[in-house]
Parts: structure tokens; sequence; C-alpha cells
């Protein structure tokens, strides 16, 4: 297509048709969002069953290296995402909803494996920084989600895991029991806005 067809075609579109190109990218944008939601139950899930371990095994009631707790729920996430997902995943639409959406939870997965990796290789894992950082980041990934689909009701899941790194950053003492409440905030604030963005989709997907 030439420069000129280019400007001809910006200049007979209406402002009209540039709102119904948005509304249609943030439509598309949602019926991604309502297909991920079943992730965030999948996540929720294993996440939940992992810092309930952990607090366990802190306890001395199931004594396991941190490694053999949080290797197995990575490696069980991954594998009920690929059995579940396997060839039934929408085709890529290539739009800013979507790509804002994924790229978001894509840097939460890269941000967090970043920092556990180095921190546990280096021996300076600090719980408390990584659950700063994680709440930090999937606050976020909430927040650019709703303001770039239209699900509105996702700022209070941002402000819910936002509410919660501010607590944990006046804590002056990180101990066992944030392994509770962070078993809980997964369930609550990933597990359940899972389940309610799957009644998103349209019946029979």
């Amino acid at each position: 297509m030439t420069n000129q067809a280019i400007e001809d075609n910006q200049q007979n579109r209406s402002p009209a048709d540039d709102l119904a190109l948005i509304r249609e990218m943030m439509e598309a944008g949602k019926r991604r969002v309502a297909f991920n939601g079943t992730h965030l139950v999948i996540w929720g899930s294993v996440l939940m069953a992992g810092f309930f371990a952990q607090f366990l095994a802190v306890k001395g009631v199931m004594p396991l290296p941190m490694l053999a707790i949080w290797v197995p729920v990575l490696v069980i996430g991954w594998a009920c995402e690929f059995l579940l997902f396997r060839g039934e995943a929408e085709p890529s639409e290539k739009n800013l909803p979507i790509l804002a959406h994924a790229t978001s939870w894509i840097a939460v997965g890269m941000g967090t494996m970043i920092y556990f990796g180095i921190s546990m290789v280096f021996d300076t894992f600090e719980p408390k920084a990584i659950t700063l950082l994680t709440t930090a980041m999937i606050g976020a990934a909430f927040f650019v989600t709703a303001a770039m689909t239209g699900v509105k009701w996702l700022n209070m899941v941002a402000a819910g895991w936002w509410g919660l790194m501010a607590y944990v950053a006046h804590l002056k003492i990180y101990d066992a029991e944030m392994l509770l409440v962070m078993a809980v905030a997964t369930g609550l604030l990933l597990s359940l806005p899972g389940f309610l963005l799957r009644r998103l989709s349209p019946s029979g997907e």
C-alpha cells in the first residue's frame, strides 16, 4: 500500500470508526483474558499448595528443603497448562490489549524466576524481598489488564495485591505465618478472579 493510499484511508476514517476499532480490540482482549482465567485458577491453586507446604516445612511438620517444594510446584503448574491447553489456545490476535495483558504476565513470571534463581545460587534469598517483588508485579499485571480490556473490577484485585505489598513492607519481622497469608492471598486474589474471569467466556468455550 502506498503512502498516498494510507493517507487517504486515514482521512476516510471517522471518529465512529476509530471508536468501533477500539471497542473491537477491547472485546478481543476481554475474550483472551476470559480464556486465560483458567491459567489464574491453576497457578493460584498450585501456589496456594506451595505456600502451605512451605509453612509446614518451616514449622518442622514436613521437613523439606525449599527447592523440594517449589520445583514440583512449578513443574505441576506448567504440566497442567500444557495438558489442559494443548491445541486449545485461541489464535494470536495482534492487538494492544492482548499484547499488554500477555506481556504483563510474562514479566511477572520472568521477574520472579530471575530473582528466585539468582538468590538461590548466591544464597541471598529473602522471603520478604520476593514477597514484595511478586505482590507489586502481580498487582501491576492486573492493573494493566483492567485498563486495556475494560474489565474494571480487576482494579480491585490489583488494589488487593498492592495492599498486601504495603502490609508486608511495614512488617519489621517476617515470620512463618506470612506463608499462610500468602496461601490465602493466592486463593482469593488469583484463583477466585480466575473463576470469575471464566464467566466472561462465551458459552461453550
